[in-house]
């Protein structure tokens, strides 16, 4: 499948499902949310995919124009002013975490972020996030109403498997590209 394709895919999901997934959806001032939170110079290298109820968005991070856009970074800007960082290497590895929930998405970038900063003092986030747990975070969202069930149903139709560690593929994107908004 072409991955172009695979992004129109997901808007049209979102829009047949009342533009919401859990806690992300669509936003119609995406470029006005998004140039308050870095600024319009910085917003310049950002093409917003989906907001957060709290303000925060998830974008492409647009390195350069030839690449195409599947194939960027995606990142998470945050409305408080952290975490501010890659996720995820490209669109179908953040597809891929959604099922987690976004909370789980934030909360893992928080604690490699933090992690990165103070190792002596922090749990590293590959403990604190063990295999246990991710699977009761999927039991749960195979249970919920928010349009993660049905996500992940659309999810096994287009052929993009669920991230087996996400703990690890998030710290991967991390590493890769650490320089976001330097």
């Amino acid at each position: 499948m072409n991955d172009v394709t695979l992004i129109g895919q997901f808007f049209d999901f979102l829009e047949n499902n009342n533009g919401q997934i859990e806690d992300l959806y669509l936003s119609k001032t995406k470029k006005q949310k998004l140039e308050s939170l870095i600024g319009a110079e910085k917003a310049k290298n950002f093409e917003v995919i989906v907001a957060h109820t709290s303000h925060s968005l998830v974008c492409f991070w647009v390195l350069n124009e030839t690449t195409p856009k599947q194939k960027h970074p995606i990142v998470w800007l945050d409305s408080e002013g952290a975490p501010n960082s890659v996720f995820a290497q490209n669109f179908e590895e953040f597809l891929s975490l959604i099922p987690y929930g976004s909370g789980t998405i934030y909360d893992i970038l928080s604690s490699w972020l933090d992690y990165m900063d103070e190792p002596d003092s922090t749990e590293p986030p590959l403990e604190r996030f063990d295999k246990i747990y991710l699977e009761e975070l999927l039991n749960e969202a195979n249970e919920n109403e928010n349009g993660l069930k049905e996500f992940i149903l659309w999810l096994n139709k287009v052929n993009v498997k669920i991230a087996e560690n996400p703990v690890e593929l998030i710290r991967k994107a991390i590493k890769k590209y650490p320089d976001l908004l330097q």
